[in-house]
């Protein structure tokens, strides 16, 4: 399979090439290529790391006692995937802290998080909804809170939430986006988000991800996830269930 790796300049960093369309063959560029983004040529000379052989699972706080939405796809989607790795284990959205995320990233060798991200009021940076220190309450932790740390250099980290791949739109923010915030921190690979993303459109699109991964076509090599058909794409439904993962 050929693969493309795109290497934007900041203007057109919120471009989905993935998405791109030939009108002449009718087809989108995911279904022809592989695709990624890399934030610098430099990164591009990282080792491969480890296989996708063990899995971390987060589930966010989500619905009443967080004040956001339900996410009923997403508790499905954690088990579909954790059931396709050989050593999988999960993290349920009392203890989805930012310590648990850190441990779970020096561990496992592929880490997905479902839930909800937040625009923040101020400078409209994009944060996550996590667990508080104590197990109680919600704790926003935004792109910059996770720049500064030093995380531990993850072969994977899934963000199976709305936009983050998508930095804040002003200019005079300069903030990361949340999964360029993880990489700065020292995540090696990170698949994310560029734009609000439903519920169960979510599940479909982490399902066939893993898939791929625990084939082992993913394991050091670019990656954009394929429909088995390209009428899988053209046909697909829109997404009308509610909860999609994000939060104002």
């Amino acid at each position: 399979m050929q693969h493309v790796i795109v290497v934007a300049d900041p203007r057109l960093g919120n471009v989905p090439f993935a998405a791109l369309f030939d009108t002449q063959s009718g087809v989108h560029l995911v279904e022809r290529v592989s695709v990624a983004v890399a934030a610098t040529a430099g990164s591009l000379q990282r080792d491969a790391g480890r296989a996708g052989t063990s899995l971390v699972t987060m589930s966010l706080p989500a619905g009443e006692t967080a004040g956001t939405a339900a996410l009923p796809q997403a508790w499905e989607e954690l088990a579909e995937i954790g059931a396709l790795y050989p050593h999988a284990a999960g993290i349920a959205s009392a203890e989805a802290t930012l310590s648990a995320l850190q441990q779970a990233l020096a561990h496992a060798d592929v880490v997905h998080v479902a839930g909800h991200t937040e625009r923040q009021p101020t400078g409209g940076e994009f944060a996550l909804l996590l667990a508080g220190p104590d197990g109680k309450g919600l704790q926003r932790v935004s792109a910059n809170t996770i720049a500064a740390r030093s995380l531990p250099r993850a072969p994977l980290l899934v963000l199976a939430a709305c936009e983050t791949l998508r930095p804040p739109a002003s200019t005079e923010t300069r903030a990361l986006s949340l999964g360029g915030a993880f990489a700065a921190a020292g995540v090696a690979r990170v698949i994310g988000t560029l734009t609000p993303v439903g519920d169960r459109d979510a599940r479909t699109f982490v399902r066939e991800l893993h898939r791929h991964l625990v084939a082992g076509r993913g394991a050091g090599k670019p990656f954009a996830p394929r429909s088995s058909t390209p009428s899988a794409i053209r046909n697909r439904a829109p997404d009308r269930t509610p909860g999609a993962r994000s939060h104002s």
